[in-house]
């Protein structure tokens, strides 16, 4: 054989075993990349948040004997304080309750306010002149208020979550709001409080714990 054919036989050589050394490369490639596989799943819970989970607050509509959902002003229920229009100073208390239902998977706190009417505003020396007390389920809350202080609020005793009845429980409260119109110390002091009057509303607000 020829020096010249020599090496072209040897560039033959040298072409297939790159050929097939690039074959056993792709072959290689192909076995690495296919490989078993497997995934798992969790779940948060069992749902996060749900139809049931609701916070309510309702007043009792005493007259029906019915809870209702007054979330507004112009709503709000009627307490009955009675013979209160007929108040002079130093006549006496008059005394009306409310009583609230926790319609709620919660737990609630609770805060009572006076909120003067803003549709029949209060004359304002007689609402400053009123003195309010009130008490949770019999026991007092705090001592004697001025209608200035009661509107900021004072805070009640919690209420538990509804218990799935009607009757009463630790889901409900009373609340006894007692008004009384005290003697001005004067003659003049309190006849200058004739033809006066208030409207005042209650808000009763919590949130949930």
């Amino acid at each position: 054989m020829t020096e010249a054919l020599e090496r072209q036989e040897q560039s033959k050589r040298r072409r297939k075993a790159v050929v097939g050394w690039g074959a056993v490369i792709g072959i290689g490639a192909l076995l690495t990349t296919a490989a078993f596989t497997d995934v798992e799943w969790g779940s948060l819970g069992s749902g996060i948040g749900n139809a049931d989970s609701r916070y309510n607050l309702q007043i009792k509509d005493v007259a029906n004997d019915t809870w209702q959902d007054n979330t507004a002003e112009t709503t709000a229920e009627i307490i009955t304080l009675a013979d209160a229009e007929n108040m002079f100073p130093g006549s006496g208390p008059v005394s009306g309750t409310v009583e609230v239902w926790n319609d709620s998977t919660f737990v609630s706190t609770l805060n009572l306010a006076l909120v003067d009417d803003t549709t029949t505003p209060s004359d304002v020396d007689f609402l400053a002149a009123l003195r309010f007390t009130v008490t949770q389920d019999g026991s007092a809350v705090g001592g004697t208020y001025t209608y200035a202080e009661l509107a900021s609020g004072i805070t009640l005793a919690n209420l538990a979550q509804d218990d799935g009845t009607a009757d009463s429980g630790p889901d409900q409260t009373a609340l006894v709001i007692t008004v009384e119109l005290p003697d001005q110390g004067s003659a003049a002091a309190n006849n200058a409080l004739q033809g006066q009057a208030a409207q005042v509303l209650v808000k009763v607000d919590g949130e949930s714990v």
